[in-house]
């Protein structure tokens, strides 16, 4: 990469982000707290080239069913928030109580879009039992939200899922800092995101992309009430 005279983030756009995974290997969208990072997350996963193996991550089950409800084609949607206790009636994206070992393997096979949650996803060791022996990853692409509270370690454990990831979030909402001084010592306390955001929005590079949503411009009323 070189770097670049100043600070430069392009205006996210949808067209952009998929255009950009045709070289990059992370692409990092800057999407600030009055826009919904779900309803961007299912609006690219829903504009993915055929083919691509997703994996979604989720803050919590309540943004699953905001991606759900979001996204249009449905019967390509599978998720995946439990080992057991499934639905007695389930719906086209969830897994019933009465499928066979059998038949739940047939549908993780056949779902290119996988949704889960990040709880499940670090109390379960699901996803990194999943294989395919022709592949080096099981997933094109991981996309994540939140990703401001996602530390280094965290960060990496997701992208060792796929090919290439997305992540999207605020590198300037406040969280909580990591409790060990030792961890923060080691640049461990830093998200990949805010990195991406933040610092490497100086240089320009084929191995990562940086987007950022705007905020939309006030009123006119609300803009002059500011004004005096």
């Amino acid at each position: 990469g070189k770097l670049l005279p100043e600070h430069s983030i392009p205006r996210y756009n949808r067209e952009n982000v998929i255009a950009a995974l045709d070289r990059a290997q992370v692409i990092a969208i800057q999407m600030p707290a009055h826009h919904s990072e779900v309803e961007c997350a299912a609006d690219l996963v829903a504009s993915l080239k055929t083919g691509k193996r997703t994996l979604v991550i989720l803050r919590n089950l309540g943004e699953i069913d905001e991606f759900v409800q979001n996204f249009r084609k449905r019967h390509l949607i599978l998720v995946i928030s439990k080992e057991a206790g499934f639905t007695e009636e389930p719906k086209s994206w969830e897994i019933g109580n009465k499928q066979t070992v059998e038949g739940i393997e047939e549908r993780i096979r056949l779902s290119p879009i996988i949704l889960t949650d990040r709880n499940f996803l670090l109390q379960s060791r699901f996803f990194e039992l999943l294989r395919d022996p022709d592949r080096k990853y099981y997933f094109n692409i991981v996309l994540a939200d939140g990703a401001e509270q996602l530390f280094e370690p965290l960060n990496h454990y997701m992208q060792s899922f796929a090919e290439q990831s997305i992540f999207i979030g605020d590198a300037n909402r406040v969280i909580f800092p990591l409790k060990s001084q030792e961890a923060r010592n080691a640049g461990l306390g830093v998200s990949t995101l805010e990195k991406l955001i933040k610092f490497d929005a100086f240089f320009e590079s084929k191995e990562y992309a940086v987007f950022s949503e705007h905020f939309p411009h006030l009123p006119d009323q609300i803009t002059e009430a500011l004004r005096r």
